[in-house]
């Protein structure tokens, strides 16, 4: 990959996270570890690379034909220093998949549900007999 190539990619992670944290992208599930964000003349992917969740992760971009164009994918030196470019893979990576699973909201109704906490700076304590 020509390096002009790779930095408007790590350029294009960057404000794909930013947009999706501003509302301005939709990320859709495929599969466990995959998702998708799809435009008029392009669709993204961003996916755990070997299916578990965990780096290395890939950047995909595809045309409107659906053919994969270019692609970003975390990469480590022969002395195991990670590329510039892996924590922003990372970062867009937690939050697609936030947004595309719904974490947020998930979040918000069970919190909404569960009583408060009542006095602010006091620890939770478990009732006696139940601690490990």
């Amino acid at each position: 990959m020509q390096s002009g190539t790779q930095a408007r990619l790590v350029e294009l992670c960057e404000r794909l996270a930013i947009a999706t944290v501003a509302g301005e992208l939709e990320w859709t599930p495929q599969g466990e570890t995959s998702f998708v964000c799809e435009r008029l003349s392009v669709i993204f992917r961003v996916r755990s690379h070997d299916r578990n969740g965990e780096p290395p992760y890939e950047l995909a971009l595809f045309n409107s034909d659906r053919m994969k164009v270019e692609r970003l994918l975390s990469e480590w030196s022969y002395n195991k220093e990670p590329a510039f470019w892996n924590d922003d893979l990372a970062v867009l990576y937690a939050i697609a998949r936030r947004q595309a699973l719904g974490v947020t909201h998930l979040l918000d109704d069970l919190l909404a549900e569960l009583p408060r906490i009542r006095s602010v700076g006091r620890r939770w304590r478990a009732p006696p007999g139940r601690r490990r």
